[in-house]
């Protein structure tokens, strides 16, 4: 799939090191609704252009709602699936899980419920999604997002607790850490103030890095020249610490799931550059960042085989 000679590779190993232990991937999905009207209403892309665009861009799949796409586009491109859906009662789960069956996705992300939900409905509604995902062999996570039962980190945080006390688990969560920086209106530096619960964002796989600040869930990634704006070298900075936080606390072999997000429907505005090449642009830094922090040695390596043994 990808070029071993170009910098920019995921595959960062030597063959020393790939005899030693196979180190922690990143794998990076592309949002389909950054495509939405695109490059207009009018105009906007069939969905096989779609699919070969985000290929030739070197994401490994595409991430968003199941009605966007087939598995035979899907396998014609070579591409993975990471759904996205919307899951408010009990009696919508099974149905819900089984409509994406055939599009046999990675990991599903669910946003649970409205921003009015409490706790004491939401804790019940959370386990039996779980449960319904173990049963299913499915990998699944509730999203932190706006307008659902984890729209704030006190309810987010809440919600968490209440599973970990119940099941004697951690609550595997999709980070979508933007929501937290606009509730809390945060100014850079982010890192410890986005890091209140290491435990929750560090055990998670799972994250939607869509460049923010504290006003501004999404924020533009490069200016009218091409250059990185301020705003989003701030956020690069916080991304950097995350990935190595992430990097430290993970065994041999462990993948991290990324979405660089950048995406219409009111995060992206009029203004701003073409949603797709941003997120060309984050998926590149948020690679080379990777890239960086496994060379300087912040990805564990697995004992050697030798070890194993005794």
């Amino acid at each position: 799939m990808h070029n071993s000679g170009n910098r920019d590779s995921e595959d960062m190993a030597t063959p020393k090191t790939r005899r030693r232990s196979p180190l922690p991937k990143l794998h990076q999905f592309a949002a389909l609704s950054t495509f939405t009207e695109f490059p207009s209403a009018k105009r906007e892309w069939s969905l096989d252009r779609k699919l070969k665009a985000v290929k030739q861009a070197r994401f490994v799949g595409v991430a968003g709602r199941g009605s966007l796409v087939t598995r035979k586009a899907l396998d014609t491109h070579g591409l993975q699936f990471w759904a996205t859906v919307d899951i408010g009662e009990v009696d919508e789960i099974v149905p819900c899980f089984n409509e994406l069956t055939p599009l046999a996705p990675e990991k599903i992300n669910v946003q649970m419920a409205d921003h009015d939900t409490p706790t004491k409905t939401a804790l019940p509604l959370a386990r039996r999604i779980m449960q319904v995902a173990r049963e299913l062999e499915l990998d699944v996570a509730i999203e932190f997002h706006r307008d659902t039962a984890t729209e704030t980190p006190e309810k987010m945080f809440a919600l968490a607790d209440a599973y970990a006390k119940a099941e004697d688990e951690l609550l595997n969560i999709t980070w979508d850490l933007s929501h937290f920086a606009v509730v809390k209106g945060l100014k850079p530096p982010y890192f410890e103030r986005l890091m209140e619960r290491p435990e929750l964002v560090l055990k998670t796989d799972v994250f939607h890095f869509r460049p923010f600040n504290g006003h501004h869930a999404q924020i533009p990634v490069i200016d009218s020249r091409g250059r990185r704006t301020p705003e989003y070298r701030d956020w690069l900075d916080f991304t950097g610490e995350l990935i190595r936080a992430w990097l430290l606390e993970s065994p041999s072999g462990r993948g991290m799931w990324a979405c660089p997000e950048m995406i219409p429907s009111g995060y992206g505005l009029s203004g701003d550059p073409p949603l797709f090449a941003q997120a060309i642009v984050v998926r590149r830094d948020l690679q080379r960042i990777w890239n960086r922090q496994v060379r300087q040695g912040h990805a564990p390596r697995a004992p050697r085989a030798r070890a194993r043994r005794q």
